[in-house]
């Protein structure tokens, strides 16, 4: 594990040449933390300070507002060391080997010393984590802001660095002054300065192309100081704070440009190009002639004593560099991918121009920037309207397929990029898996087709389709789409889909990097898909209504079992799979099945899932003497049929499989007992409502969790972490859902956890509040 924190040493390598400052030490392979030329206080410089306000980047030269209790440098270490295996919700951007999000953290209050502790205060961050294995790339990023910062250039303040097993993570000050919360997806896209120009008016239109000119020449250099090129300086990596501040990002590629200029040329003819290549057509071709001839102007390039001859041969020179480079990005596919079918994606690469504005008037010379010289007209064309498909939504949605999880639970909660799909394209958009899985969907999306897969999957079953959307992480799927002619694929990177999809995402970057990271909840994973996509993600929370012949079917059932309509009852879901390591002991569910019976004035209902009938007959003959509050469907119910009784029950019990989602899913209070699968897995963004609304009960072991269907181990450790959960802890759950008090209280509840997913466990045998 590497740690860095700030400090007033620059990175040599990203130190202009012409700086007269002696080169500093490599960093420190023990820790990571750069080496001090001294001791604080004997000669070494004083870090930067970081008791500045959120949103601001921390310049020199500019007023900071103090922030309540500033934590030092370990504190922001320990940020850093924990944003590697963090799980974020949503994404800023995500490119192959990165990704950028934004995460909460909770300052400490006082130190306790010298003033009582205040309550502690929260900080939002941003977090750039890599993955790669050549080079420390948080690091290296690190040190850039740091070099730029120290010469006053207008770059996020960075925090901290940490590194371990493949993986780096960069914690940065928030740009922005508003916090939000971590899962408030209104924060996920910071505005940059290509959007905001395409909606300005011409006075702040002409305000910003002198606030770009001003940082680019600073940036660049004027010939006397150090300068420094981009290499991928879009619109999109200049974001526009508050007053219309402007803030670069993404610098990770930044280099001092050499002391030679023609050796530099061609960085910052291709920084130039960039900037041309995402600038909205709006702004034509005599505004972009002179913002160069300004450009030039600033830099030293051109003086006051340049012949007029030779200023107009540099001009037209720079001005053909400049768009010949601009044709060959045009040329490029974006790294991240094509965009999105449905809309606009910010993470695929720079952003491309808008149509002109009607009657849009020519951009007065910024600052006191000369005209062109009368007659002369360098090729530098107007940039192309985007295609259609291509950075905007097209006219009519294409013909969309989504294959299915084959999981039941992973179904349900991919139900939210449905719901996005479905409020897109509903009239193209059809749904592909098993009958069982469509049956939960049936009175959901209207308009929606429904193409049951039977027998073995192939090109027949995606015949006709425009888009494919894979949720399931099956490489037969993609094959078989690809093989029918879909166009376009949008599935996860790993499992050898990578070269079979034209949207490919990466899931979690940890895969990749030789390592197990922490499980992703599935929910976010697939609304990265979503994302990918172009589609605007809403809540990630599933949201599902039985159907009203399944609600009929159910009160019939219960009604003909002796239950009075719309009374309340405890809906027990004690299947199992034969020897499957998810499956809680029948012994257990007999003496809970007994005690509930006894020990409440609800009825309880026994059931099972799909194929799980012998398992509940089982927990059900065990039961020592049921009394005449218990109810057993038999047969089973279906899904339509599950969905519907777990919306009418005041609390659910099951392990963690199919039946626990569709009761989250309705709405309905939930005790989830579960072993080898790791609570991450099934994860929703928490809230203080749906957190007390859910109690998941596990054992800590050695050996998990594991994601095992069957457990591997033999003799008394078998099917530990299910046999360890006894039913007087998962009695004390219900009763404590239920508004009693338990008899004996498992474990402390813990509070929803705002950066990162719950756990939901404390203690050898816990019963935590789950999102």
């Amino acid at each position: 594990m590497f740690i860095g924190v700030p400090s007033a040493r620059l990175n040599p390598l990203q130190r202009s040449p012409s700086s007269s400052e002696p080169a500093s030490p490599a960093p420190s392979e023990a820790s990571g933390v750069p080496k001090s030329p001294g001791a604080p206080g004997a000669g070494a410089p004083p870090p930067p300070d970081l008791a500045t306000a959120p949103g601001d980047p921390g310049q020199p030269g500019r007023d900071t507002a103090p922030r309540r209790d500033a934590p030092g440098d370990g504190f922001w270490a320990s940020v850093a060391r924990d944003s590697l295996t963090a799980v974020p919700w949503s994404a800023l951007r995500r490119l192959p080997g990165r990704e950028t999000f934004i995460r909460v953290v909770e300052l400490p209050g006082g130190d306790g010393d010298s003033e009582p502790a205040r309550e502690p205060a929260s900080q939002s961050v941003i977090v750039k984590r890599f993955a790669g294995r050549r080079g420390c790339q948080a690091r290296d990023e690190f040190h850039t802001l740091s070099t730029l910062a120290a010469a006053g250039l207008p770059v996020p303040q960075p925090l901290a660095w940490a590194s371990s097993g493949g993986l780096s993570a960069l914690v940065m000050a928030r740009i922005t002054a508003a916090g939000h919360p971590f899962e408030a997806r209104a924060a996920a896209a910071p505005e940059h300065l290509g959007e905001r120009l395409r909606k300005a008016d011409e006075l702040t239109r002409r305000r910003l192309t002198s606030a770009l000119l001003e940082l680019l020449v600073k940036f660049h250099g004027d010939g006397t100081g150090p300068s420094w090129y981009h290499r991928d300086l879009y619109l999109s990596h200049i974001l526009v704070g508050p007053g219309e501040r402007l803030t670069m990002i993404d610098v990770g590629r930044v280099r001092a440009a050499p002391r030679r200029r023609q050796r530099a040329r061609r960085w910052f003819a291709k920084d130039l190009a960039a900037l041309l290549h995402s600038t909205p057509a709006s702004v034509s071709r005599a505004q972009r002639l002179r913002f160069l001839l300004a450009w030039l102007r600033g830099t030293g390039r051109l003086g006051d004593s340049t012949p007029r001859a030779a200023a107009r041969r540099l001009w037209r020179s720079w001005a053909r560099e400049v768009q010949r480079r601009r044709r060959a990005m045009a040329a490029h596919r974006p790294r991240g991918g094509e965009p999105g079918p449905f809309g606009s994606n910010w993470s695929s690469g720079p952003h491309e121009p808008a149509p002109p504005a009607p009657g849009a008037a020519p951009l007065p010379a910024p600052g006191s920037t000369p005209p062109p010289p009368p007659g002369f007209r360098p090729p530098l064309e107007d940039a192309p309207a985007p295609a259609p498909g291509h950075g905007e939504a097209p006219s009519t949605p294409p013909r969309t397929i989504v294959r299915l999880p084959g999981w039941i639970g992973d179904a349900v909660m991919a139900e939210p990029v449905l719901r996005a799909l479905a409020g897109a394209a509903s009239s193209s958009l059809t749904l592909l898996g098993s009958a069982p899985l469509l049956s939960l969907f049936s009175g959901r999306f209207p308009g929606v087709a429904r193409r049951a897969l039977t027998g073995r999957e192939g090109p027949e079953h995606y015949a006709g389709q425009e888009l494919a959307l894979f949720l399931n992480g099956s490489l037969r799927s993609v094959i078989a789409a690809r093989r029918a002619g879909v166009g376009m694929t949008c599935g996860w990177a790993d499992g050898g889909r990578r070269p079979w999809l034209s949207h490919p995402v990466e899931r979690q970057l940890g895969r990749r990097a030789g390592r197990r990271p922490t499980p992703l909840p599935f929910a976010a994973a697939a609304a990265m898909l979503g994302e990918e996509l172009g589609l605007a993600m809403g809540e990630l929370r599933p949201r599902l209504v039985p159907a009203d012949e399944a609600r009929t079917s159910v009160a019939g059932r219960l009604a003909q079992a002796g239950l009075v309509p719309g009374e309340p009852y405890l809906l027990l879901s004690a299947g199992g799979r034969a020897d499957s390591a998810k499956a809680w002991p029948a012994s257990h569910w007999s003496e809970l099945i007994a005690d509930l019976a006894r020990g409440q004035a609800l009825p309880v209902v026994l059931t099972a899932g799909p194929g799980e009938a012998a398992a509940a007959r089982a927990a059900w003959e065990g039961a020592s003497s049921p009394a005449a509050g218990l109810l057993y469907l038999d047969p089973a119910a279906d899904l339509p049929e599950l969905m519907a009784l777990a919306a009418s029950a005041a609390v659910f019990v099951g392990t963690d499989s199919g039946p626990a989602h569709l009761a989250r899913a309705v709405g309905t209070p939930t005790v989830v007992i579960t072993g080898p699968t790791d609570p991450l897995h099934s994860a929703l963004p928490s809230s203080g409502e749906t957190a007390a609304r859910r109690r998941v009960l596990r054992v800590e072991l050695a050996c998990g969790p594991c994601h095992r269907e069957r457990c591997p181990l033999a003799g008394a450790d078998r099917g530990r972490c299910m046999g360890e959960i006894t039913p007087r802890a998962v009695l004390d759950a219900v009763r404590d859902l239920l508004g009693g008090k338990p008899g004996e209280p498992a474990a402390t509840v813990p509070a929803p956890c705002r950066s990162d997913p719950p756990l939901g466990l404390t203690g050898a045998v816990g019963v935590g509040s789950g999102p």
